[in-house]
């Protein structure tokens, strides 16, 4: 049985959330800039910044945010169709977030429970 993503991409992009342009556009505007080449390039720099500190170190702080991370997951036995076959140990990005900010976009979204 297939994975299925718990967010439905087709929604969120016919709702324009996964513009690219529209991103760009945002973030030039949040962070006062006049120019979204210049947004572009910075968060490029970033998105540079973050793989660099990932490939060396596997793992990096993204200040307010929480950390990312590359585990290593142990083997385990799993099923392909009817054989059971043996999954090596593997590596996969994680995001750890903090849990102030958890906590503070559950509250933003209504949940009040934590």
């Amino acid at each position: 049985m297939p994975h299925n993503p718990p967010i439905k991409l087709k929604e969120l992009k016919e709702a324009g959330v996964l513009d690219e342009d529209k991103f760009f556009a945002e973030l030039a505007s949040e962070a006062g800039l006049h120019d979204v080449e210049t947004a572009q390039r910075v968060y490029l720099a970033l998105v540079r910044l973050i793989t660099t500190r990932l490939i060396k170190s596997h793992g990096t702080r993204l200040p307010h945010l929480g950390d990312i991370a590359v585990p290593l997951f142990k083997a385990k036995t799993g099923r392909m169709g009817t054989k059971t076959v043996k999954i090596p140990p593997r590596r996969t990005i994680k995001f750890y977030p903090k849990p102030k900010w958890q906590t503070h976009i559950s509250a933003k979204l209504g949940y009040t429970d934590y």
